[in-house]
C-alpha cells in the first residue's frame, strides 16, 4: 500500500481503487480501516477510489500522542493527504464519523474542496445531535421483524459499562436495510477493523466547535451532497436536513430502504446518486417525488429542445444530436425515472425493507462514554435541499410505476419544473410515446413534437410474451419492459383517439422496413395528428443514431432554428 508521512511524523496508509478521477475516502467507525468500504458498491468504476486508514488503523501507524486520535486533530491527516497527491482541489467523501472529520476540513480549508460527499454522516461537528430517546424511536420501523424483539431487549442491556465491542454486536442489525447474510458478513468484520481505544478518542473533549464550524462553513463554495439512509437511524433524513442548512450549496438524496450502510442495501441506487451529484456535467430535478438526472447543453437564453430517450436506454443516447443542436439551442436530455443516474421507483416495496439505524456515531448514554445521544457509533446530518445546479440532488421517496401514462406525467412535470412551456421535444420510441401522450392531454406545453418510431398504440398482433430479464447488471429497471409490454399488447384505445386533438405542429420520423415497428402502423399514427408529416429514413428504430446527419436534416426541414422563436 503507499504510504506517506502526515503532519506531526506519523506514516499513514491508503490504497487506491478503480479508475476515473480521484474520490478522496474517509471511513468511519469511528476509527474502523477502510476496508469496510470495499469499493463503495461499484463506485470505483466510475472513480479511482483513495481509501484512507485513519492513524491507528489497518496499514497506518500508531501516533506518538493518543491524543491526535480526536477528530479535529485528524484534520491535519487529510490536508497531509491531498498535499501528497498533488491535488490543487479534491472531491472528499466521508462516511458515518468520518463526516465530522469531513466537515472539519472543509470549514479550515474551503479552497481546496471542489465537492464533498457526506454518507450517513455525524453532524456533531455542526452541532447536530441524536439523543437516546430519537434512536430508540426511529428503530421502531424494525418492529415487524423476526428478529426485532431479541434485538430490542439487547438494547435495554446497554449502559456506561458496555464493552464497546458488545455495544456493536448489539446495534449491527438496527444498521442495514436487510439484516440479511451480506449485511451480517459486513457487520461481523467491524469488530477487527475498529480501532477500539481510538475509537472512544474520537469524539473526545474539545473535538467540536458547532458555532466556529458552522461560521467557517459558510465561506464553502462547493457543492455538497448528504446522502441519508430512508431507515436510518442516526442520522435520521430530517437530522440529515437540520445539518444541511449549515452548508451554503447542500442537498439531500434518502435513499430507500436503505440504513447506514446505503452501499450494502442498495449498491446500484447508491451509485446512481454518487455519480450523478460528482458528474459536473449532470443536474438532478425532483418531480412528483422522483428525482431526474439530465444533462443540459448550449447556449442560456436559446430556444430550447428536450430530447427524450427510448426504453432502456437514457440521456446520454442523444449525445451526438445534442452537440449538434446545442449551436443554436438549449438542449435537455433527462435520464427518465428507472434509467440512467434517475431514482429507480419500481423495486423498492417500503414495507419489506427494514432500514437500519445504528452505528451512527452516536450521542448519548448508550453510545461511547463521551457521547450524548444515540446507540452506536455515529450521528447524522444532511439537508432537505432541492435545486438543481450542476450535480444536485433531490429529495426522492420514490413514487410512482413504470407505465406510459408514469412516463407521460413526469415529462410534463419535468418541463414545468424547468420552465420549459413551449419546447420543441424529440421523443424516440417509449419516449415518444409518453410525449404524444402528454401532447394530448397538454397541447400549450409542448411547441414542437418530434416523434422518432413512436409506438402508434394499436394491440400487438402477435402480443408479446412476458420477456425474461437478462443476467447481469443492467442501466435500467427491467420491470419497465414488463410494464409497457403489457400496454403495448392492449393498449388504452383513448390513447389512439386522442391523436386528433394534438395541436402542436408534428413530425413523425420512420426507419423503414429493418425496424421492427409497423411502418403502416407509423403511417395511420401521422395520418390521425392534424399536419402532422412523415418523414421515413430507412436506418431501423434508431434513426438518430444510425443516420444521424439525416436525422438533423429533417429536424432542421421541420423548423429546428435559432430564429425560430421557440
Amino acid at each position: 500500500m503507499p504510504k506517506f508521512t502526515t503532519y506531526d511524523g506519523t506514516e499513514l496508509a491508503y490504497r487506491t481503487q478503480g479508475e476515473g478521477e480521484p474520490l478522496v475516502c474517509l471511513p468511519g467507525g469511528p476509527m474502523r480501516n477502510a476496508d469496510y468500504l470495499g469499493d463503495l458498491g461499484g463506485l470505483a468504476a466510475h472513480r479511482t477510489l483513495i481509501l484512507l486508514d485513519a492513524r491507528g488503523t489497518g496499514a497506518s501507524a500508531e501516533p506518538a500522542d493518543p491524543g491526535t486520535y480526536r477528530c479535529d486533530r485528524q484534520v491535519g491527516d487529510v490536508e497531509a493527504l491531498r498535499a501528497h497527491l498533488g491535488l490543487e482541489r479534491m472531491d472528499l467523501l466521508g462516511h458515518s464519523a468520518s463526516g465530522a472529520l469531513a466537515t472539519l476540513y472543509a470549514a479550515a480549508h474551503p479552497e481546496r474542496i471542489r465537492s464533498l460527499v457526506l454518507v450517513t454522516a455525524a453532524g456533531r461537528a455542526v452541532g447536530v445531535d441524536t439523543t437516546d430517546e430519537e434512536w430508540d424511536k426511529a428503530v421502531e420501523v424494525f418492529a415487524e421483524r423476526p428478529w426485532y424483539p431479541e434485538s430490542r431487549a439487547a438494547l435495554a442491556t446497554i449502559g456506561p459499562d458496555t464493552p464497546l465491542p458488545r455495544l456493536l454486536e448489539i446495534v449491527s442489525p438496527f444498521a442495514y436495510g436487510r439484516w440479511d447474510a451480506a449485511a451480517q458478513e459486513h457487520a461481523a468484520a467491524a469488530e477487527r477493523e475498529i480501532r477500539w481505544e481510538a475509537a472512544s478518542a474520537y469524539h473526545g473533549e474539545g473535538a467540536y466547535d458547532p458555532e466556529t464550524t458552522r461560521r467557517a462553513l459558510t465561506g464553502l463554495a462547493a457543492p455538497v451532497l448528504m446522502l441519508a439512509g430512508e431507515y436510518d437511524a442516526g442520522p435520521t433524513p430530517a437530522k440529515a436536513a437540520e445539518a444541511a442548512a449549515c452548508f451554503p450549496d447542500a442537498e439531500l438524496v434518502v435513499q430507500a430502504g436503505a440504513g447506514h450502510y446505503p452501499w450494502v442495501d442498495d449498491a446500484e441506487a447508491f451509485v446512481r446518486s454518487v455519480v450523478a451529484f460528482l458528474d459536473p456535467e449532470v443536474r438532478t430535478v425532483t418531480v412528483d417525488g422522483v428525482r431526474l438526472a439530465y444533462r443540459v447543453r448550449g447556449p442560456e437564453g436559446a430556444p430550447p429542445v428536450v430530447l427524450v430517450h427510448g426504453r432502456g436506454e437514457n440521456g446520454t443516447d442523444w449525445n451526438g444530436i445534442a452537440r449538434e443542436l446545442a449551436a443554436d439551442h438549449r438542449v435537455y436530455a433527462p435520464d427518465l425515472r428507472g434509467h440512467g443516474l434517475s431514482d429507480h421507483p419500481g423495486g423498492h416495496g417500503l414495507s419489506d425493507l427494514p432500514g437500519g439505524h445504528g452505528l451512527s456515531d452516536g450521542h448519548g448514554g448508550h453510545g461511547l462514554s463521551d457521547h450524548p445521544g444515540g446507540h452506536g457509533l455515529s450521528d447524522g446530518h444532511g439537508g432537505y435541499g432541492l435545486s438543481d445546479h450542476p450535480g444536485g440532488h433531490g429529495l426522492s421517496d420514490g413514487h410512482g410505476g413504470y407505465g406510459f401514462e408514469d412516463f407521460r406525467d413526469e415529462l410534463g412535470g419535468f418541463l414545468r419544473a424547468l420552465g420549459l412551456a413551449g419546447a420543441t421535444v424529440v421523443a424516440h420510441s417509449m419516449g415518444g410515446g409518453a410525449a404524444c401522450l402528454l401532447a394530448q392531454r397538454e397541447p400549450g406545453l409542448i411547441g414542437r413534437l418530434v416523434l422518432e418510431e413512436p409506438p402508434a398504440f394499436l394491440p400487438l398482433d402477435p402480443p408479446r410474451p412476458v420477456a425474461e430479464r437478462p443476467e447481469g447488471p443492467l442501466g435500467f429497471d427491467w420491470e419497465i419492459v414488463t410494464t409497457t409490454d403489457a400496454q403495448l399488447n392492449a393498449p388504452d384505445p383513448a390513447w389512439r383517439e386522442g391523436l386528433a386533438t394534438i395541436t402542436a405542429p408534428t413530425l413523425v420520423l420512420a426507419g423503414g422496413p429493418s425496424s421492427h415497428v409497423h411502418q403502416e402502423h407509423l403511417e395511420r399514427l401521422a395520418g390521425r395528428i392534424p399536419g402532422a408529416r412523415l418523414v421515413t429514413i430507412e436506418a431501423g428504430h434508431l434513426v438518430h443514431a444510425s443516420r444521424p446527419e439525416e436525422f438533423l436534416a429533417a429536424l432542421r426541414e421541420f423548423g429546428l432554428r435559432a430564429s425560430d422563436g421557440e
